[in-house]
């Protein structure tokens, strides 16, 4: 099957050309072709469709490679370009080595139990994001009318059990106590410019990637606030600025404390990013991790990921009182399970507190 583009007064459409099969009588190739689509995944879609009703037998020999091929030419058009790779690194590292040669219609649920369990077993944080993308693709040959059912919805899941889950996974942020001391270890060894950055991710929440594409311009001191309107990201050529941040809701404006302000007002501006490095242009997130683990390593105090002092200003919110949906929007959460997830963690380690608010109360 051959698909290309060409253009219509201006505009870009797309044809295919196929090859259906063997003529009974005449013993030639049947092939045909279509035009006028407005997208490569439309083409290709007509093209399975006519092949499927023309030669059921062939539609029934598309293998896993081939129907993700055609499942992500529709995915590509709803995430953003570093949703899009770290999706392909998954199916490129996880998925495709074990499925991508076998006809849809030959995989069984036994092999779809055996594979999942694997996952788990290797990582146990990770198996569960595989497995679905690895369902997709086999909804996506369901209604495509490739296979009758899809295998994957057949088999028992396990279960991640606490003692599975890594520490990382369960302690990524800090006390209060510890974020008081790396702030200060980074008052300490880092640059200023630094020193501010994660002082404004520990206070305001804010993603690493929309920190770095802060501009003087997103700022307004006298109301004491901050407008999130992009974000850093990874593309195909390496990092740039995403005029969108990672959701709807990330979209947003929030208030920040006197002195953080304060200390971002001292930074000299030298650049239309608050945050630059020493070409004026953005810094880059592999830069952030770095620093972190400049100021920490060495120390008594463990790392956390700079996605961590998210979370930590998150779980600070929930300990000091500050309600889900408060959290929620502060933080520019789409859905609210994400907060809850967070929640969760800091009333595990917070039990206690809750009993003596509640003694408290009560009068008690």
């Amino acid at each position: 099957m051959k698909i290309e583009s060409y253009k219509v007064r201006g505009e870009t459409k797309y044809r295919f050309r196929a090859y259906i099969c063997l003529d009974p009588v005449t013993g030639e190739p049947v092939r045909v072709q279509r035009s006028g689509f407005d997208s490569k995944r439309e083409a290709q879609l007509a093209a399975a469709e006519i092949i499927a009703k023309a030669e059921p037998a062939k539609a029934k020999n598309i293998t896993y490679c081939e129907i993700y091929e055609l499942w992500l030419e529709s995915y590509r058009l709803s995430v953003k370009e570093s949703t899009l790779r770290h999706t392909e690194q998954i199916f490129r590292d996880h998925i495709l080595p074990a499925f991508s040669s076998m006809r849809v219609q030959d995989i069984t649920p036994l092999q779809c139990q055996q594979w999942t369990t694997a996952q788990v077993k290797k990582d146990p944080a990770a198996a569960g994001r595989r497995f679905n993308y690895f369902s997709k693709v086999l909804d996506f040959a369901f209604k495509q009318g490739v296979i009758d059912k899809n295998p994957a919805l057949m088999i028992d899941r396990p279960k991640k059990s606490k003692s599975g889950r890594s520490a990382k996974a369960g302690m990524n942020f800090y006390t209060k106590e510890e974020l008081e001391q790396f702030l200060h270890l980074c008052e300490e060894r880092l640059p200023l410019q630094w020193y501010v950055f994660f002082r404004l991710l520990a206070y305001s929440g804010l993603r690493r990637g929309e920190a770095i594409a802060l501009k003087w311009e997103d700022i307004d001191f006298r109301k004491r606030t901050i407008r999130i309107t992009k974000t850093v990201t990874h593309g195909e050529q390496g990092a740039y600025i995403s005029d969108t941040p990672k959701t709807d809701k990330s979209n947003r404006v929030i208030m920040l404390d006197d002195k953080t302000l304060q200390l971002i007002h001292s930074l000299k501006c030298k650049s239309e990013y608050v945050f630059p490095n020493s070409k004026g242009s953005f810094t880059t997130p592999s830069m952030v991790i770095r620093m972190m683990h400049r100021a920490v390593d060495g120390t008594d105090l463990r790392y956390i990921s700079p996605h961590g002092l998210r979370h930590t200003h998150c779980s600070l919110l929930f300990s000091a009182g500050v309600s889900i949906p408060e959290v929620q929007d502060r933080l520019g959460h789409t859905d609210v399970k994400t907060t809850i997830d967070v929640y969760n963690h800091v009333y595990q380690s917070d039990k206690a507190e809750a009993l003596n608010r509640f003694l408290a109360f009560m009068g008690e």
